[in-house]
């Protein structure tokens, strides 16, 4: 079992590298460094999040497994296909790719699925509401990051405009993965879900901030 103590170092730390990424891309002079660093941050906060992860067993692993390559696949398709999401493809940032997808962006989804699960389990909902909740959640997110992310040209959408598909193709794609997570009840704890969730959404949201201002 963890101590409290590291608990609380671990949390510290992960909020002050999302600042100082967040603060670090917002100057031009510095954004590139910090920009390069991307793969490895996300990788971070898998790594931290599987740690605390419980319990560990076949059902969870399959779960994992499914996520990852179910995401995977369905960015394989938007990049090449331009459906669901519409017609974007992504800059060289993420690093080792798979069929012009990066494959980390797999844990990206990964990260933002489990951690809104972890949090929709503990609400006294049906599951068919705890699974749009998630979605709903997933949609705020998305909404947050796609002007930050086409500004710092992590990927680029065609005649540089957000489709709405988009937005419809990130709710429909995690309602399904939450609803079938929900009704398979897969069993989660994870008292890091709810940090890792709040540390991307302040990455975003204080880079949102900053483009108030010219990024």
């Amino acid at each position: 079992m963890i101590k409290n103590y590291v608990t609380n170092i671990i949390v510290i730390l992960l909020f002050g590298i999302t600042i100082a990424g967040m603060v670090g891309m917002s100057i031009p002079e510095t954004r590139t460094f910090y920009m390069d660093y991307t793969p490895e941050y996300l990788l971070l906060l898998f790594v931290v999040l599987m740690i605390y992860h419980k319990p560990w067993n076949r059902r969870f692993f399959t779960a994992l497994i499914v996520i990852l390559t179910t995401s995977l696949m369905i960015e394989i398709i938007g990049v090449n296909c331009g459906i669901p999401f519409g017609s974007y493809s992504y800059g060289s940032i993420f690093g080792i790719t798979l069929c012009n997808t990066p494959l980390i962006i797999a844990i990206n989804w990964f990260l933002l699925i489990y951690s809104i699960y972890v949090i929709s389990s503990f609400l006294q909902w049906h599951f068919l509401f705890r699974s749009l909740f998630g979605a709903g959640v997933v949609v705020l997110y998305d909404y947050i990051m796609e002007p930050v992310a086409t500004q710092l040209n992590w990927w680029n959408w065609s005649n540089s405009t957000i489709p709405n598909q988009n937005y419809i193709a990130w709710f429909a794609f995690s309602f399904i993965v939450l609803l079938l997570l929900h009704l398979n009840r897969i069993k989660v704890r994870n008292r890091m879900a709810a940090i890792i969730l709040s540390v991307i959404f302040v990455f975003f949201i204080g880079l949102r901030l900053i483009m108030l201002f010219d990024l």
